[in-house]
């Protein structure tokens, strides 16, 4: 189940306080992190330089 997953990896990166890189298409699970970042954002910026 990717909900049970997702616990699992947050609480694992909580408990070891590292932190988590997670790339995924679903609006669904990103919504769910307090930190999102939009890699056409970086695309702008870097075009920019």
């Amino acid at each position: 189940n990717q909900q049970t997953i997702l616990e699992l990896l947050r609480d694992a990166c909580h408990q070891n306080q590292i932190a988590m890189l997670l790339v995924t298409h679903s609006q669904e699970v990103a919504k769910q992190f307090e930190r999102v970042e939009s890699l056409a954002e970086f695309n702008k910026v870097h075009a920019r330089v």
